[in-house]
């Protein structure tokens, strides 16, 4: 690859493109100037705009040679969409890129918490790098500010370097500085197994009591397994749609006391962890001007970019956190704030026609500032990201939910979501975050255990968070009992290795290295299976 300056860089006002001019370190047009500088960390990229501005690309000529596969992240979570393809110029592939060919692998990539939303495109002739600087779905109003908007790399395989080890050694150049947690983080997520309040009987009495099943199987060790409490526990709970918010004062008739209950979860044997949704907020005494401005859906979604609702969002933190919980798991970020566009909708991730409270900041400035103020109200407590776009999000996080949601009932989504995102998604662990490729859901009923253990044993080599999703009932058999109390110590001891072998051809790879060692692990169902075929909806259960 030539790591000089890009040969075009082009600005969008409106529905307008401009080819700047270019001038030494600078490209330049009557509306913006563009100012590149290359150090050893990377060419660096300002931008200044006399107008409000929506994007700016920029393009290296750069000829692929023959049979290249290409291989991108996603904006926040994968949904079964990783893979290494054939060039495909359309192809959005955010936050970085790998072109592989003939033995040796290329990555283009942005350093993690970028100003902008980045996304490359690969053609035959070249590479180029798109950055999104709108706010919400207008320009951003830069006025006389310079905007640091990203630092870009690009670096190559070394010879005998697998495209698997290239691609974790270049996530450590894009992310020099990960928060990385104290402990290896496993045991227990009730979402699968409860699907919340309304579903179930989840109740203080039965996490306690779903605390003592699996205390016992980790045996006595140091390091306790998790109990993260997720959605049900929530004093504003909507009977009729709507989503978890706060104020968050406290928990439910079930939940009555949330300091009480996470001591008594640690009471147990397990470190207490929460589930919380921060943005929907259901005072009515606050201003409108707090609230984002999108649609009347967003009616009580609070704009992290106004002041007063950031202090908001900070105060809730830290009361959850007050209460005792060692692990804090936020979600709907990405959602609640950018709507319900990603990539596999709608290429320009969000709908046009609104902006944030402070049309000054771009989108990504001002999520990077709302994980920033969620991580300094947190203090000691854990966190983990999820429907977070990652590489905003990397350095203010100890984990990251990597993609959609498993399940007990649906193989096929574990297999989708799980596997696919564990696979290409795996160079960026402890690069970026620790990963957490969702749960470990079953149901008797509906997959058969074999198949759960496959997924249980991948995330125990893989280092990366266990976190089961399995009511007891469903652990009867002393032989399970034992499969899981062995995975609970090969997560704790952090002492295997993993990696995927058919990635390159197989989207869901079946054949890994474990500790040195080549092992299949069949993941299509056999045909008679009450989940045989492919993944149609996308309903929880």
């Amino acid at each position: 690859m030539n790591t000089d300056f890009p040969q075009i860089v082009q600005f969008q006002y409106g529905e307008q493109w401009y080819t700047a001019a270019p001038a030494g370190e600078r490209f330049e047009t009557d509306k913006a100037r563009l100012t590149l500088r290359q150090d050893d960390a990377g060419l660096h990229v300002q931008l200044a705009s006399r107008e409000p501005i929506s994007y700016v690309k920029l393009r290296w000529r750069h000829a692929l040679p023959a049979g290249a596969r290409v291989l991108g992240d996603a904006v926040e979570r994968a949904y079964g969409d990783l893979a290494w393809e054939c060039v495909n110029p359309y192809k959005q592939l955010m936050w970085y890129c790998f072109i592989t060919a003939g033995g040796r692998t290329e990555g283009f990539g942005v350093s993690v918490r970028p100003a902008a939303i980045c996304f490359w495109q690969v053609d035959p002739d070249g590479v180029t790098l798109w950055l999104d600087v709108r706010c919400g779905g207008d320009p951003v109003r830069l006025g006389g500010r310079v905007l640091d908007v990203c630092t870009v790399l690009f670096a190559d395989s070394r010879e005998g370097e697998t495209p698997f080890r290239f691609t974790a050694r270049f996530c450590r150049l894009l992310s020099p500085a990960p928060r990385l947690p104290s402990y290896a983080l496993y045991g227990v997520n009730t979402w699968l197994y409860t699907y919340g309040y309304l579903y179930s009987d989840m109740s203080r009495e039965s996490i306690l009591r779903d605390c003592r099943f699996y205390a016992d199987l980790a045996g006595p060790c140091e390091n306790r397994p998790a109990m993260v409490v997720d959605d049900g526990w929530n004093a504003h709970i909507p009977q009729h749609g709507g989503a978890c918010g706060g104020p968050h004062t406290g928990g439910n008739d079930r939940f009555p006391d949330m300091e009480t209950f996470a001591q008594a979860i640690r009471e147990q044997g397990c470190r207490p962890g929460l589930w919380a949704r921060l943005l929907p907020h259901y005072d009515e005494t606050l201003p409108r001007e707090l609230f984002l401005q999108r649609s009347p859906d967003t009616a009580q979604v609070l704009d992290p970019s106004h002041p007063e609702a950031l202090r908001i969002i900070e105060q809730e933190t830290q009361r959850l956190c007050g209460w005792g919980f060692e692990l804090l798991k936020h979600d709907f970020s990405w959602y609640d704030l950018m709507g319900e566009g990603t990539l596999q909708t709608n290429w320009r991730l969000t709908p046009r026609g609104w902006h944030f409270y402070d049309t000054s900041r771009t989108s990504a400035e001002i999520l990077i500032g709302l994980y920033a103020a969620i991580r300094q109200a947190a203090g000691d407590t854990a966190l983990i990201a999820c429907n977070c776009p990652g590489h905003l999000c990397a350095g203010l996080t100890e984990y990251y939910r990597i993609g959609g949601d498993t399940s007990g009932y649906v193989w096929d989504r574990t297999r989708k979501f799980g596997v696919n995102s564990l696979a290409f998604r795996l160079c960026q662990h402890r690069a970026f975050y620790e990963l957490d490729a969702d749960c470990v859901g079953h149901r008797d009923e509906y997959i058969p255990w074999e198949y759960t253990q496959r997924f249980m044993d991948l995330l125990a080599y893989s280092n990366t968070p266990l976190l089961l999703s399995i009511d007891p009932a469903e652990l009867r058999d002393p032989k399970r009992q034992a499969a899981v109390a062995d995975a609970f110590a090969r997560s704790r001891a952090r002492s295997s290795t993993l990696e995927p072998l058919d990635w390159m051809d197989n989207p869901f790879p079946e054949h890994w290295e474990m500790d040195g060692k080549p092992v299949r692990l069949p993941l299509s169902l056999p045909e008679g299976t009450l989940n045989f075929g492919s993944l149609t909806q996308f309903e929880w259960v």
